[in-house]
């Protein structure tokens, strides 16, 4: 991480030899590293590829091998700042997507836990439920991560708006109950 974060500070390029874990060989890349950000304890890096117009994401403990090059120049990018991830639960956005206002029911029991560790930081509260259970509201965008801590509350959540995350979460929650039953 040290050599990353120099490269970042110093502006240097990277040659990276990258291996996802959907690839059977390290790709070998020309990396603008912009950003190091942790999620869920792991790091990965922001930046942009030599041959790519929008930034990247990878992982560090995916990267195999990196050293500093002098060419080509470094290509800043001013949006890729330590905001660029501020509306976003995890590390996954697009440039140019934007923030929606979800809004989701959190059931009694688990209420509380919600309340003190937010989903993000503009978490609200809309309403508090006689019964104990609360709607909550946060304005981020919509990505991966953020299903998935959803999904990680089974039936203590429901998305209640935006229609189009609500749908998708009832599918995906559809598709894991039809997985389940098949096996039962």
């Amino acid at each position: 991480m040290e050599g990353i974060y120099a490269a970042i500070v110093e502006q240097k390029v990277l040659k990276v030899e990258y291996q996802s874990f959907k690839a059977m060989v390290p790709q070998t890349m020309v990396l603008h590293a912009h950003l190091l950000k942790e999620f869920r304890n792991r790091w990965f890096v922001l930046g942009m590829r030599d041959d790519r117009l929008h930034p990247q994401i990878f992982a560090l403990d995916r990267i195999k091998s990196f050293e500093p090059i002098d060419t080509p120049a470094f290509r800043f990018d001013p949006e890729l700042d330590a905001n660029w991830l501020q509306d976003a639960i995890g590390v996954t956005k697009t440039r140019g997507q934007k923030t929606i206002t979800v809004q989701f029911w959190v059931s009694a029991d688990q209420s509380p836990y919600v309340q003190t560790k937010p989903f993000h930081h503009s978490q609200q509260i809309v309403e508090q439920r006689e019964d104990g259970s609360t709607v909550f509201s946060i304005e981020v965008i919509q990505n991966l991560e953020l299903e998935r801590e959803f999904l990680g509350f089974a039936e203590d959540i429901e998305v209640l708006a935006p229609r189009l995350l609500r749908k998708r979460m009832a599918m995906r929650l559809k598709k894991a109950s039809e997985t389940y039953l098949k096996s039962v």
